[in-house]
C-alpha cells in the first residue's frame, strides 16, 4: 500500500483527494486531468462507496455499546442484557366524584364498569379518560355517588395471538402503551373462551413451575413484548392457546394539567349525572428517554431490584414512576430523627408541583409489595420550593452596542431562566451568586457589568378560618429586618396586613395614611441563623391571591437547598433594567443614561 493513501481521512472530499494523490504517484497517471476526464466519475464512485462504508461502520460501532448507541430501540436492547426494562408511557390520572341522578327503578346498588368513558378538550385537542376498575356503590340517603373515583387518560385496546410451536414472544403493537395497566390472559382456544389471568413476574425467585406468570421486555422494534415460562419457571402456554393482551394506550404527559373532565357514558343505562373533579390531572409521562434508560439500566445492576440503601430507593422509584428529580434520606438524618423510616421527596415531570395521593399510594404499594425491607417504611414528603427573586441592573457600553436596550433586557431575562433550568430546579443544588452574575455578563459583547441583588421567598397557604400554628423553613441564614409578606387578613382585622420582623419578632402591620402601623406586635419569630419562621397560633381569614408569599434577603449570597427543598428562580419576579454608559474619548468623561 502506498504511503500516499491516507486511510484515516473518512469524509468524502478527503477520500477523493487521497485517491487522486495515490493515482498521481503511479507512473502513467501523473498527467491525467482528474477533474475533466471520465476517470473523475470512477474516483467519485470509489469515494462515495468508501464514505458510505465509513459512515455505516461508525454507526454500527456506536450502537454496540449502551453508552454510545443513538437508537432508542438498541439502547433498550442493551438495557435488557443488564436486566432492566425501560419505563413505558404513563397515563395521567385524577379523581372525581360522580353522582347519578334519578336512576331508573331506584335500585339498591349501581355499578360503574371498567372502561367507562370520560372526555376533556384542551386547545381543540380531545383526551379520553376511563375507569381502570369496576366500582359498585349502594344507595345512601336516596343518592348514588361514586366518591373518589380514579380515572386514567387513555383508551383500552385488546390484541390476540394464537400460540403455535414457534411462538416465543407476543408484542404489544403500540408505542404509547401504559404497561402498568396491562392485563394478560391465556385462553384455552379460539372456540373455548375459558381463560386464566397471568401476572407479571417481579422476581424470578418467586416464580414456580405452576406460577401463572409472564415476563415483560422490549424487542428490537421498540415494542414491549410478553414472554412466558418454560414449565420450570412459570407455566408454558400450549399450542392453540390464545394469548389475550388488554392494555391502555395513552397520550402521556400531554394530558397533564386538565381541570375539567366530563362523563360521556352511562351507568347501567343512566346518563343523567353530575361530575366534580378534585384536582387537575397529573402523573402522565412519555416513554423513558434514551439518557434515562442509560442511567437507570446501570443502577439496576447495583440495586438488584431491592430497596435497601437510599440510592436503591431513588433508582427503583425512578424506574417505575416518571420523576424530574428525587431526593431520599434516612430517618436517622431527618430533622428531627425518625428511626425505621426512609423519607422520599419527588418532583414530578410537571413544573413546580407535588405528588398526588394517588401517585404516592401507587409508589408505596409497588415498593412495599415487591422491593422493600420489611422493617423500613417509606414516607413521602412534599417538595418544598424555595424561590429566588433576582433584581439586576445591566450596564452596557454604547460604543459597542448594535441593538436596543430592550433586546439586552430580553437576553438577560432568558439567561436568568436558563441558569435556573441548568443549575437549579433539582434537589441538593446550590445557587452560586458569583456564577450567576458572571453568566449575565456574557450575554452580549456590549455588557460592561451588572449589579444584582437577590431575595428568597416561600409560598405559604394557611387553612383559613382555622386557628393553627406553622413553621416555614428557609434553611438559609436571613438578614435581620428583611423579612416581609404579601397581604392577608387575620381575626379582628378589617384592613390588609403585612408581616415584618424586628429583632427576631414578627409583627402584623398595615398602612394607614402612608404610615405603617402595628396591628399585632408578636405573631411569631424568625431565627436569623437557621432561617426558621415560626408563626404562633393564628386565625387567618383571607389572603391576596392563591398564597401568602414570605420574602427575605439571604445573609449569604449563595443559597443552598437540603433534603426535600428545591431552589429555583421565580420567573414572575425577575426584575431587569438596562443602563447605557457613554465614554467621551475626546473629553475623557463618562455619562450614564437609564
Amino acid at each position: 500500500m502506498s504511503s500516499n493513501l491516507k486511510v484515516s481521512d473518512l469524509d468524502f472530499d478527503s477520500i477523493k483527494s487521497n485517491l487522486i494523490e495515490f493515482l498521481k504517484s503511479k507512473p502513467g497517471f501523473t498527467d491525467y486531468d482528474y477533474e475533466g476526464s471520465g476517470l473523475a466519475v470512477l474516483i467519485d464512485l470509489l469515494a462515495y462507496n468508501a464514505h458510505y462504508e465509513a459512515v455505516i461502520a461508525n454507526q454500527v460501532m456506536n450502537e454496540l455499546t449502551i453508552d454510545t448507541a443513538r437508537n432508542r430501540n438498541i439502547v433498550a436492547l442493551h438495557a435488557k442484557r443488564l436486566g432492566y426494562t425501560p419505563r413505558s408511557a404513563k397515563a395521567s390520572r385524577t379523581r372525581v366524584n360522580l353522582e347519578v341522578l334519578n336512576p331508573v327503578g331506584n335500585p339498591a346498588t349501581l355499578t360503574l364498569g371498567r372502561g367507562a368513558q370520560f372526555s376533556a378538550t384542551v386547545d381543540n385537542e380531545t383526551f379520553g379518560f376511563t375507569t381502570l376498575e369496576p366500582k359498585t356503590i349502594a344507595r345512601t340517603n336516596n343518592r348514588y355517588i361514586f366518591s373518589d373515583l380514579e380515572i386514567a387518560q387513555g383508551t383500552f385496546k385488546t390484541f390476540r395471538y394464537v400460540v403455535d410451536s414457534n411462538s416465543k414472544a407476543f408484542a404489544i403493537p403500540d408505542d404509547m402503551v401504559d404497561t402498568d395497566n396491562l392485563r394478560v390472559y391465556v385462553q384455552v382456544s379460539r372456540t373455548n373462551t375459558a381463560r386464566v389471568e397471568y401476572f407479571k413476574a417481579e422476581r424470578i425467585s418467586t416464580v414456580k413451575s405452576d406460577s401463572n406468570a409472564y415476563f415483560l421486555q422490549m424487542n428490537a422494534q421498540g415494542f414491549y413484548e410478553v414472554t412466558f415460562g418454560d414449565g420450570v419457571f412459570g407455566v408454558k402456554p400450549s399450542v392453540n392457546n390464545v394469548i389475550v393482551l388488554e392494555y391502555l394506550v395513552t397520550s402521556g404527559a400531554a394530558a397533564n394539567g386538565i381541570s375539567k373532565v366530563s362523563f360521556i357514558d352511562f351507568v347501567e343505562g343512566n346518563g343523567n349525572t353530575i361530575l366534580t373533579q378534585s384536582a387537575q390531572t397529573s402523573g402522565g409521562a412519555d416513554p423513558e428517554d434514551i439518557d434515562s434508560i442509560r442511567f437507570n439500566a446501570y443502577r439496576s445492576t447495583m440495586t438488584q431490584d431491592r430497596a435497601v440503601t437510599e440510592l436503591d430507593y431513588a433508582d427503583i422509584i425512578s424506574s417505575i414512576f416518571p420523576v424530574d428529580a428525587i431526593s431520599v434520606w434516612g430517618g436517622e438524618t431527618n430533622d428531627p430523627p425518625v428511626y425505621g423510616k426512609v423519607f422520599v421527596a419527588i418532583k414530578p415531570v410537571d413544573a413546580e408541583t407535588v405528588l398526588t395521593e394517588t401517585d404516592k399510594n401507587y409508589i408505596t404499594q409497588t415498593i412495599k409489595n415487591t422491593k422493600s425491607v420489611v422493617t423500613v417504611k417509606p414516607e413521602f414528603v412534599d417538595v418544598d420550593y424555595l424561590y429566588i427573586e433576582p433584581t439586576t441592573v445591566v450596564y452596557i457600553d454604547d460604543t459597542k452596542i448594535n441593538t436596543t436596550d430592550g433586546y439586552i433586557k430580553t437576553l438577560a431575562i432568558d439567561k436568568i431562566k436558563e441558569y435556573s433550568k441548568d443549575h437549579l430546579e433539582k434537589f441538593k443544588r446550590i445557587f452560586r451568586f458569583s456564577k450567576f452574575v458572571s453568566s449575565i455578563d456574557t450575554i452580549d459583547p456590549s455588557v460592561i457589568s451588572n449589579i444584582t441583588s437577590i431575595k428568597m421567598s416561600k409560598r405559604f397557604v394557611p387553612n383559613t378560618g382555622v386557628v393553627d400554628s406553622w413553621k416555614i423553613a428557609f434553611n438559609n441564614p436571613i438578614s435581620a429586618g428583611s423579612f416581609y409578606s404579601t397581604g392577608f387578613r387575620m381575626q379582628g382585622s378589617d384592613v390588609d396586613l403585612y408581616m415584618m420582623d424586628s429583632n427576631g419578632i414578627i409583627m402584623a402591620t398595615y398602612i394607614e395614611d402612608n404610615v405603617r402601623k402595628i396591628f399585632n406586635s408578636n405573631i411569631g419569630t424568625v431565627n436569623y441563623t437557621t432561617g426558621l419562621v415560626d408563626i404562633n397560633s393564628t386565625l387567618f381569614e383571607s389572603f391576596s391571591g392563591s398564597f401568602i408569599s414570605m420574602s427575605c434577603i439571604p445573609a449569604s449570597p449563595d443559597v443552598v437547598s437540603v433534603r426535600n427543598m428545591i431552589a429555583l428562580i421565580d420567573k414572575e419576579k425577575i426584575n431587569v433594567s438596562v443602563v447605557t454608559e457613554s465614554f467621551n474619548t475626546s473629553e475623557h468623561e463618562f455619562s450614564t443614561t437609564r
